[in-house]
This record gives structure tokens, sequence and C-alpha cells, in this order.
């Protein structure tokens, strides 16, 4: 059989479909730097595949390392998932986009041409159609996308076109698809996004699961029967048959050129409905607000898909139900995604909670400043640059100033350049909570921590991305500091080994 390279496959689309081309008995390399997926996978697919799966730490725009992967391996096609993916991020970074999407299948085609591999199933996006004229979605439709990440799927699909039309001999599948929803059956690989989630069905997740508090619905005011916005969902186990249907489609020879299909459900379904659903899946409400629109929403979307019923033979099977009910089943078995067989867990500080009781109020006013007590209590922002802890250097560990419960190390903080300490992560994942900010006409996420509920700042998606991409951006006047060389006689002594 075949031999398939899947470059991020251990995504949540990527790492699918690496199990279900290997049900349909493809042999699978996976080629990822791991920069928005967890290693953590490959063991877990290995599991649940019943074998060794071969992988290389790499971004494919390391053009050597690639080349490695090919002189060492026989590739007969390659399906590309890398990519950056949040609409909201290339907005603001949109330079990272082009470079990393653009840039990364560009390296991949010269590879795959100095290797004679011209077999390519490219992961696009229903965003290459923009704002749509008419319903469902064709494949003809004329396409337009409306930001930065839409125009890189858009313009490798021209790249692609140009390619094929230049050399008769590729054969390329773009899918374009919609909305991605559930998990594997097992419960053990699902969507585990870095940070807070961009897409509607974790953010329900994470909200049912009591990780984040509410959610918030952008807009009830479209032109739809409940007003909330109408998108085509697909269960992540059909979105996956339908990779392994275009490589079988190819490597059968039936391939020719470029061809572009959809693949969706071919319905649509609208926020509020997504949130009925889920809410009989847990068998809870799921609490939400509305909010204003969101810019570059459409009101409605939806694919026609009798192009991959009739060239690839595929079709989806799973009801919306059974999206909801496996999306939630990942979550509710994985509250903390991948960090629960998170194999550095075994390194994480184990905090008792109930060591660090929050005080009276009166106890509050009077143990702290004034300028701290806002900030901790009524959720006041202390102005940038004032705080001596934003440049602070040295060694310690950093703690809820209302409780004593252990925060932040310093081995995690880093100067973000915004006035504020930061720092990638917390020292535990269970000493924060996450709450919905709409506060001063911004949409953000409020980090709290959890035995005091002190308001400590909010948390953002623009950290290193070498360190999982978030950014804390914390009050110094919610935190106090511990230096190393006093944490013995602080009763910090046991979280000296998280710190250096």
């Amino acid at each position: 059989m075949a031999t398939v390279l899947v470059t991020v496959g251990a995504g949540y689309i990527g790492s699918h479909t690496v199990l279900d081309l290997i049900k349909k008995g493809f042999d699978v390399i996976i080629a990822d730097d791991f920069s928005n997926s967890s290693k953590k996978v490959i063991s877990i697919l290995e599991r649940l595949a019943d074998r060794k799966i071969k992988y290389y730490e790499l971004d494919i725009r390391n053009k050597e390392g690639l080349r490695e992967v090919f002189k060492e391996n026989k590739i007969d096609a390659v399906i590309n998932f890398a990519g950056y993916k949040a609409v909201g991020e290339s907005v603001e970074k949109p330079l990272m986009y082009y470079d990393n999407n653009l840039i990364g299948m560009i390296v991949l085609l010269e590879v795959m041409q100095e290797f004679s591999v011209k077999k390519l199933v490219f992961s696009s996006s229903a965003t290459v159609y923009g704002i749509p004229k008419a319903m469902p979605l064709v494949e003809d439709n004329d396409m337009g996308a409306t930001n930065p990440y839409g125009r890189t799927k858009l313009m490798i699909e021209h790249i692609l076109v140009d390619l094929a039309a230049s050399d008769d001999s590729w054969e390329i599948i773009a899918l374009r698809y919609f909305n991605p929803l559930g998990a594997h059956e097992s419960g053990d690989i699902g969507e585990d996004p870095n940070g807070i989630p961009n897409n509607l069905a974790p953010y329900i997740t994470q909200v049912a699961v009591g990780k984040l508090e509410k959610l918030s619905v952008f807009g009830d005011d479209y032109d739809t029967p409940d007003g909330t916005c109408i998108r085509d969902f697909i269960h992540i186990n059909d979105l996956a048959a339908g990779h392994s249907a275009s490589i079988k489609y190819l490597v059968s020879g039936k391939g020719k050129g470029f061809e572009a299909i959809n693949l969706g459900s071919g319905k649509g379904y609208s926020v509020l409905e997504i949130v009925e659903n889920f809410e009989k899946a847990v068998g809870k409400k799921i609490p939400y607000v509305i909010a204003g629109r969101r810019a570059g929403d459409i009101p409605v979307s939806y694919a026609r898909i009798d192009k991959a019923k009739n060239l690839l033979g595929w079709e989806p099977t799973y009801t919306i139900e059974q999206m909801c009910a496996d999306s939630w089943n990942w979550q509710k078995k994985n509250p903390n995604g991948y960090c629960h067989i998170n194999l550095n867990k075994a390194n994480e500080a184990i905090i008792d909670e109930k060591k660090y009781q929050k005080p009276s109020d009166e106890v509050l006013k009077e143990k702290l400043t004034d300028l701290e007590y806002q900030v901790t209590q009524n959720a006041a922002t202390e102005r940038a640059f004032t705080h001596e802890y934003d440049k602070n250097q040295e060694d310690g560990i950093y703690v809820d100033i209302t409780t004593g419960e252990p925060l932040f190390s310093s081995k995690d903080k880093y100067d973000a350049g915004c006035g504020w300490p930061s720092f990638t992560k917390p020292i535990a994942t269970e000493v924060v909570n996450y709450k919905q900010d709409n506060s001063h006409g911004m949409s953000r996420v409020e980090v709290r921590s959890r035995a005091g509920k002190a308001h400590l700042g909010h948390v953002f998606e623009d950290g290193p991305r070498a360190e999982g991409g978030l950014r804390y951006c914390i009050n110094g006047a919610s935190l106090r500091f511990i230096p190393y060389d006093k944490m013995d006689e602080e009763g910090y002594g046991e979280f000296k080994k998280y710190v250096k």
C-alpha cells in the first residue's frame, strides 16, 4: 500500500486522518514541529492504531530537514495540514501567516518536485469563498477571502492551479472544509486548542467542563431564523475519511491536474442550535451572553457536497447530535486537554487548595493597600510600567497576595514589553481560573486565582510560540514575590525545584 506523508499529523484534523489512513491500509509518516499540537498524541495514535508510527519533529519550512525525510523514505503522496489557522490572529499578525502558510507550502512543493512525488492533498478552507452571494456554496463559486488566513489558503490554491497547469504529472486535490466538530470515539484524541479556543465547539465544552465561565454569542440580529450565524458542521471522522478517500483517488491514478472539493455535511446549523445540541449532550444548560457582531463574520455558510460524493465516493455519516456528544466525551474525559497525560505533568507543582483560604473582606481591607484591594477585589488595573515586578528578574515564586497560593514561577516569566509582569504559564494548571471579559468594548479572557478568586489580569494568545503561545498579563499588585533564598523560611521550600 502507498506511503503517505502527513504534515502536522499530531494536530486535531491530522491525528484523526492518520488513524483513518492506517485503518484504510496506508502507511503513514508524520512531520510536525508540535508548535500547535502535542507530541503526546503520537503515543496515543500508536496505541489506538496498534503499531509504531514514524515521525519527524520538523517545520516544513526547513528545506534541508524536509529533504532528509524524502531521502530516507519512499513517499507516494502527501497531505499538508501545516499552517496557522486563527482568523483573528491572522488579522493582527498577517506577516506571520503569510510567512508560515505560503512559504511552508512552497518549500514542500519544491521538495516534492525534486523527489518526483506529485500527489498532494491540501488542507484548504471554506474561507476562500469570502462573502457568498448564494447558498449552498459550490466549488465553482466566486472566491474572495476576507482575512489574511483565508487569503493564504486562496493564494495557495492559485499556486497549485498554476503548478498543475505547468506540469500535467501533478495530481492535486484541495479539500475546502467547513467546520470540524467531534472527536474520536475512544475519547482519547480530540480538539485541544492552545490557549483560549477560537472555535465554537471547544469553547462550549470548556464552559461545560468549568474551564471558562460562559460563551459569547457574537450577534443575534442576523437575517436567520434565530438571529445567529449559520454554519456547516462536519464530524472530524467524516472529514478524516474524506482525506483518505482523496488519497485513494490519487494513488489509483484517477487524479488529473487540480481539483477543489467541498467537505461538509451539506446542512446549516445556527450557533444557538449548536448550543442546544451540546446542552442535550452535556445534560445541563450552557451559560452564554449575546455580544456584538464579530468583524468578518457572514450570516450563513454551508456546502454543496455533490462533487465529493460523485468523484470520491465519499459522504458524511455522522449526525449533529453525534458530533456534539463526541466533542463532549473528549472534553469530559480530558478536562485539561492533553495535559492530563502530559509526562511533564508529573513535574508540575501539586498544590493543595485547602492550605490557602481567602480571608474575610475586613481582613483584606486591613492587609492590602488600596491599589492591591481594588485590583484583586474589584478588577481594577494598575498603570503600565509602574509596578516593580514588571522588570524583576530575580529567581523565586509569585503567590496570590490575598491567600499566598503559589501562582507563577520566575522560570516562566519574560519581558513582553507590555508594562505588566508576564508569564507563559502558571506554576500548576489548576491554580488559575478563566472568565470571559467583555468590558471596555473589548473581548478578553480574565484570569483569577483559584483559592482567593482574586482578579489577576488577562491571558492573551500572543506569547512565545515555543512555550505554548500564551501571555499571562498579570497585575503586580495581585502578587507577592518570594525570592528563591527566602522560600524555605516562608514555607514554600517544596516549590524550589520549579524555580531552578
